[in-house]
This record gives C-alpha cells, structure tokens and sequence, in this order.
C-alpha cells in the first residue's frame, strides 16, 4: 500500500493540488491563487496526518 502523498503542480497560471491516499483515491482540485493552493493542501495534510514536510511543488 502507497503512502498518503500530496503534490502542489504549478501550470498555465493555474495551481493544481494531487491528493493521492493510500487506499487508491486520488483526486485534484486547481486554484487561481497560490496561497489557496497551499492552504488547501496544508488542510489536506492534517486530514490524512501526513506529518512530513511542505506538500511537493512541481512545475508543469
């Protein structure tokens, strides 16, 4: 089983926040401001108690 992961992808403007869980769910959502993006992702850290470091930021 794959760890809980969550990615912020920057594109087009537009940022883009990967929820993978660890029983197979994924989903995304995007964002027209950055700081929403981070915000929502730091959410979604505490959901799924990810305790490790910033979400990933990658450029599209």
């Amino acid at each position: 089983m794959a760890p809980n992961s969550i990615s912020i992808i920057a594109s087009d403007g537009k940022w883009l926040v990967r929820v993978v869980e660890s029983d197979g769910v994924a989903g995304e959502r995007e964002f027209g401001i950055e700081e929403h993006a981070r915000s929502y992702a730091a959410g979604q850290k505490v959901r799924l108690g990810i305790k490790d470091k910033a979400p990933a930021l990658a450029n599209d």
